[in-house]
């Protein structure tokens, strides 16, 4: 649950102060991120794939400028977060193994063919679907892992004490009894410990986009 709250989070705001606009002719980027490039071709996979998925999930909703826009900008908005956090993961010794990049990729479905890996269906979605080389979506589906990993890491950290999360509730809810604490303590304790790991990620990240200024693209194309 905490992970599937710190994506959400990280898509719809975190960063935004951080971006630098530029007029630079950069036409096969979206986004430079230090000195990593997104190019505009993974920014079109990435945006292809969200908009598939919206559309999936939402047959009933009409897609318009607005909403196509603020997909394209929360798709950027993760590559670049995602680019942020694969630096730094790196740094910290965090990497992803081939191994495990082709054990996530072969565990797909749209992969599979009678419960086994398909190469045909796989290179049929990375080359007709996505328009990129079956390396190329490796490439980017090892960033993705690496960048969970790094999330995973630090939002356990820090866990708050079981001190912490008694003074917490008893100044949220000072009239609560002991048995309602006993009951409430679980989630209470999740959600606290979610709040703490979002408001970690965000201060590093900040952090993270000073020494990699970002410089955005798509606006100039």
């Amino acid at each position: 649950m905490l992970l599937i709250t710190l994506g959400f989070f990280f898509i719809s705001i975190l960063g935004v102060s951080s971006y630098v606009f530029i007029g630079a002719d950069a036409r096969n980027l979206a986004a430079k991120v230090g000195s990593s490039k997104i190019e505009n071709k993974v920014f079109s996979m990435n945006y292809r794939q969200a908009l598939e998925g919206i559309q999936a999930s939402r047959p009933d909703l009409q897609m318009t400028a607005e909403i196509e826009q603020s997909i394209k900008s929360d798709v950027l908005r993760e590559l670049i977060i995602r680019e942020l956090f694969t630096a730094e993961a790196k740094s910290w010794g965090l990497k992803t193994t081939e191994a495990e990049v082709a054990n996530d990729i072969a565990r797909y479905p749209m992969f599979q063919a009678d419960g086994k890996f398909d190469v045909n269906k796989y290179y049929q979605f990375t080359l007709r679907t996505l328009g990129v080389l079956p390396k190329e979506f490796e490439a980017e589906r090892a960033k993705e892992m690496t960048s969970f990993k790094f999330r995973s890491l630090l939002s356990w950290v820090f866990p708050p004490t079981p001190q912490e999360i008694d003074w917490l509730y008893r100044i949220e809810r000072p009239t609560a009894t002991a048995a309602s604490y006993a009951q409430d303590q679980v989630s209470f304790s999740q959600r606290i410990q979610s709040e703490q790991a979002l408001a970690t990620l965000n201060q590093l990240l900040i952090g993270l986009s000073q020494k990699n200024p970002v410089k955005t693209y798509l606006d100039q194309q």
